[in-house]
């Protein structure tokens, strides 16, 4: 009998512990929040708690980790967080009263909440050690930093969701076959993440369009109407770079002068730049390439990140650029400033 009513007992409390750790409670403390809290998925309302002088507490199970968003009853924004089960946190702070500014939030607990957090603390340590007139300036060596500091915390958070995330940002600035290794060693239970799943799709096109594969043949019309390939400008023996642009892209415009110098310098040695415009106004277009002297092959379909030569490539911001020899092989990608020249002194030494 007591060895019935021990068995009983023991079977009660493991389901109880099977349940727990599923589990996920949100408690909140946020001055000037009212009404009711909604935790969102996506668009899902997944559940919605009551609010009393400012204080909360939800709690619901989840199987697997996962973004979310919480708002008030009345959709005000609060925060958004990366959860995963048997997480408790806990939020503080208070509501703005400003439309279009964000609450001021403080978020405490939950593992892939406290990787964020450690991300954070290392951006604004190194924020923090700059002069203040260099604050918020894109220079090189920030630019350099907030590189390093992504790929870190990447390594760090290669078995979850959070790192995942952080990949997505980075994906285009990544040796790409370590991107295809960090995807394919990812856990099971975010495996099948709709944001591992796209990110799986964008490291194949990637890793497609990486120097020493193939080159994807391109034909678009010049300001001219005439239909002009890059397969054409092959088959005279020519290197030829696959520039990717806007009139609307600074960074783009300030690739110029450098494609210019090196096109007056290797154009009669057999190289061709095929500026493919991201354009969708033809006066634009035609301004911008009068700007800068555009004198290369320029072509245009007007449809923008549509365009099915854009997608062929994977290219999801510019600029980018591909350099193809003459026998249609990738050799040089998103070269840029002086690289394409240096690239091309080495070809034509």
């Amino acid at each position: 009998m007591k060895k019935s009513l021990f068995i009983a007992v023991f079977a009660i409390f493991a389901l109880v512990g099977c349940a727990n750790k599923n589990s996920i409670v949100i408690k909140g403390e946020i001055n000037k929040l009212e009404g009711s809290v909604i935790l969102y998925r996506g668009e899902d309302k997944i559940i919605e708690g009551d609010v009393r002088d400012g204080e909360f507490e939800i709690k619901t199970e989840i199987t697997s980790p996962d973004f979310y968003m919480l708002k008030s009853g009345k959709d005000e924004f609060i925060t958004r967080l990366i959860l995963e089960p048997g997480d408790l946190v806990n939020l503080t702070g208070e509501m703005s009263q400003e439309q279009y500014k964000d609450p001021v939030i403080k978020v405490t607990g939950g593992r892939l909440q406290g990787q964020m957090a450690k991300y954070r603390a290392d951006m604004d340590a190194y924020y923090n050690s700059l002069p203040p007139e260099e604050r918020g300036k894109a220079t090189d060596e920030s630019l350099r930093h907030f590189r390093e500091t992504m790929k870190k915390h990447i390594e760090i958070n290669r078995d979850n969701l959070y790192g995942l995330q952080l990949l997505g940002m980075m994906i285009e600035d990544m040796d790409a076959n370590y991107v295809a290794q960090l995807l394919q060693e990812l856990p099971a239970n975010i495996t099948e993440h709709p944001s591992a799943i796209r990110l799986k799709k964008r490291s194949e096109m990637i890793l497609k369009t990486e120097p020493g594969q193939p080159y994807i043949d391109i034909t678009l019309s010049n300001k001219d109407g005439k239909e002009i390939s890059v397969s054409s400008l092959l088959a005279e023996g020519k290197y030829v770079l696959i520039d990717f642009w806007s009139s609307s892209c600074v960074p783009c415009m300030g690739e110029m002068p450098f494609l210019r110098a090196a096109y007056e310098t290797y154009k009669e040695k057999g190289f061709e730049i095929y500026a493919v415009s991201n354009d969708i106004n033809r006066d634009k277009w035609l301004e911008a390439m009068d700007k800068v002297g555009m004198i290369w092959t320029s072509v245009t379909s007007f449809q923008n990140w549509e365009d099915q030569f854009v997608k062929a490539y994977g290219v999801s911001r510019i600029p980018a650029n591909f350099l193809i020899n003459p026998q249609g092989v990738i050799i040089g990608k998103n070269l840029r400033g002086v690289q394409v020249e240096t690239k091309l002194a080495e070809i034509f030494k």
